[in-house]
């Protein structure tokens, strides 16, 4: 069955054809745009150097013949065509097993030098400060990430597979290192059980840092014992503390560390 195209040609509405162009045709905008037979008309340049005109929407029936390719994507945002950014600064992560082992590149391509060893699953690295990079050469996006020896670069987070083989589904290769249990709290691989849940009025057993954003988001002052908070989002994993984002009594919200897998106590408690 032939894929569909769309046409290129020498000028809008109604110019000579000069190709038709397959799905997933990367191209520069370089002039335009123009109107003509109720479509948005753009100048491309192929990167074969091939000029001409396209339509950006189909008119009749408002679907987009093309489509931005950003370069960077936040949280939550997707790079063209591919899976979305799903991690925060400071997520605790790990390798899937579908990737066995993660290069760990100083820039974010396949081609740059690797930092030190491959990650293995199970192994846990931290997401660093910085939105995804999008790499169309290969279909991946890539994330910048910090390992527990405190070198800083980049891992594929996920990539297009199906671009790469039509019988391939697009993928993931690292995953949060918290896990959900069967009470429905979240387990973070390095960090105490949690006790709390969204919602929860909790009270803080010591004094714990009050941040912008979670791990090691700004300090905005030290909640003193006995405050009493309101838990309005996470958790989120990060550093060996499960992270909940909190509503203090004077409305300010941030973010707060429910305890660290290294002491024999939580900073905060659920109220009964």
């Amino acid at each position: 069955m032939p894929q569909p195209t769309v046409n290129l040609r020498e000028s809008p509405p109604e110019g000579a054809v000069i190709l038709g162009l397959p799905l997933g045709q990367k191209m520069t905008i370089i002039g335009g745009p123009e109107c003509g037979n109720t479509n948005t008309w753009w100048q491309v340049q192929l990167e074969d150097a091939t000029t001409g005109w396209m339509s950006e929407v189909f008119g009749q029936r408002k679907e987009y013949y093309l489509d931005y390719m950003r370069a960077t994507a936040g949280f939550g945002e997707s790079c063209t065509g591919q899976l979305p950014n799903v991690f925060r600064p400071g997520d605790r992560v790990t390798v899937t097993q579908q990737a066995l082992s993660l290069t760990f590149q100083s820039e974010p391509n396949s081609t740059s030098a690797p930092i030190g060893d491959n990650f293995g699953p199970g192994q846990l690295f931290t997401i660093g400060v910085g939105d995804a990079v999008c790499d169309y050469e290969s279909y991946a996006t890539w994330i910048p990430v910090v390992s527990d020896d405190a070198k800083s670069g980049w891992v594929m987070q996920s990539r297009q597979l199906s671009k790469v083989d039509a019988s391939l589904a697009d993928a993931y290769f690292i995953l949060s290192a918290g896990a959900f249990g069967e009470n429905g709290r979240l387990i973070c691989a390095d960090a105490k059980l949690s006790r709390l849940s969204w919602g929860d009025v909790a009270i803080v057993e010591v004094g714990v840092r009050f941040r912008q954003a979670h791990p090691n988001g700004t300090v905005v002052y030290e909640v003193p014992r006995l405050t009493m908070i309101t838990i309005v989002g996470g958790p989120l994993c990060g550093g060996g503390h499960t992270w909940w984002e909190v509503r203090l009594p004077d409305e300010r919200i941030g973010w707060m560390s429910e305890g660290w897998e290294g002491e024999n106590f939580y900073y905060l408690a659920p109220v009964r």
